[in-house]
């Protein structure tokens, strides 16, 4: 719901891009839907979801939308990054060592914070949702 706001916040503070793995809630809150699994990659300028073939997404969002296939790994290490934000409180281990072999010179950054402050003023249109 505040994704420009987020993407603003990841330009101040030199974050290139912002990984979020699904069940991440931060996933749900910005895309405001539930996958079976998903992927995004997130940056100041762009945002691309990666989704099962079970999934479905409006193309009209904005956001970018692929299929997760089994060689995404290797699509991931064609991004470019030096500093990568990731949501410590959420992402496994298991995710975070895969990506630290994808993106072997980057630095990750934990994002929580700067997620948690976002969501934590509502917008009008939060407090209508949050009401019904």
């Amino acid at each position: 719901m505040k994704l420009k706001e987020f993407q603003k916040q990841l330009k101040e503070q030199n974050i290139d891009y912002v990984i979020l793995v699904s069940p991440d809630p931060n996933l749900t809150y910005f895309t405001q839907r539930s996958f079976s699994h998903a992927i995004s990659i997130i940056s100041g300028n762009d945002v691309h979801l990666f989704i099962t073939k079970l999934d479905s997404f409006p193309r009209s969002t904005g956001w970018r939308i692929s299929y997760l296939t089994k060689d995404w790994e290797k699509e991931f290490s064609q991004v470019k990054a030096n500093t990568i934000g990731i949501n410590y409180g959420s992402l496994t281990i298991g995710y975070l060592e895969k990506f630290k072999r994808i993106f072997p010179k980057a630095v990750f950054r934990d994002i929580s914070k700067i997620v948690a402050d976002l969501r934590a003023e509502k917008t009008t249109d939060e407090i209508t949702l949050i009401s019904k």
